[in-house]
């Protein structure tokens, strides 16, 4: 079993660790940090995410599945802390060598699991069916599973600028084409200024507004920025 680290707004390599169970926790991601040579008082400072989720308990066991990659995405509001990610532990990958690490975890193997917990987990899972968008997504994952990669394009290689200057509604905005076009993915539904001020910061570029967007969404663990 194994996870994949990516940090974002940096075009490294994935990180690859070999887990010994088939869970994994935070606390076994800061052992795995505190060894590379991340320093304890920066942990609280970086973001883990998974499936969209920031994980805040470092107890909390996610369950790993051996034909699905698991990605963990890094990211950290300080440059400073994302460059010293980078550089202690990302940067120096070779691709032409198994670049593996195993994790010990002090958790049971999926094995030991009884029936009624693997009941349990199935009740849980099928839960999630229930969720419209998670359908939607999980078909894509079928039909169009390219598309994902998309996505995953303009998480993996997005970077956060500086602080959004928010336009008055009385000020001139050219980039109306640019607007119109992002509108149809539904992003302007609740703040017409702030989609309309970040178009202007990006110059009217589609592909970093959205970059933004996706990316902002993600440290602020909201599901709609806008």
């Amino acid at each position: 079993m194994s996870i994949n680290l990516k940090l974002i707004g940096y075009n490294w390599n994935d990180y690859n660790i070999i887990l010994e169970s088939k869970y994994f926790t935070l606390l076994g991601i800061y052992d795995f940090m505190i060894e590379k040579g991340i320093e304890l008082n920066h942990l609280h400072l970086i973001k883990f995410i998974i499936n969209g989720e920031t994980i805040k308990d470092i107890n909390k066991k996610y369950e790993i599945d051996d034909n699905i990659i698991t990605n963990i995405y890094i990211f950290s509001q300080d440059k400073n802390i994302r460059d010293i990610i980078s550089s202690k532990i990302f940067q120096n990958i070779d691709i032409s060598t198994d670049n593996t690490i195993t994790i010990q975890q002090t958790v049971d193997d999926l094995d030991s699991i009884t029936k009624e917990d693997r009941h349990i987990i199935n009740q849980q899972i099928i839960e999630q069916f229930k969720d419209p968008d998670f359908k939607k997504l999980f078909e894509i994952c079928i039909t169009k599973p390219y598309l994902l990669g998309i996505v995953n394009n303009y998480i993996s290689n997005g970077n956060i600028t500086g602080n959004i200057h928010i336009i008055n509604e009385t000020d001139d905005f050219h980039y109306m084409d640019t607007y119109n076009e992002i509108e149809k993915l539904g992003f302007s539904l609740n703040n017409t200024i702030l989609l309309k001020s970040i178009i202007t910061h990006f110059e009217g570029s589609i592909n970093l507004t959205i970059r933004y967007i996706l990316l902002k969404n993600l440290m602020t663990d909201t599901s709609n920025l806008l």
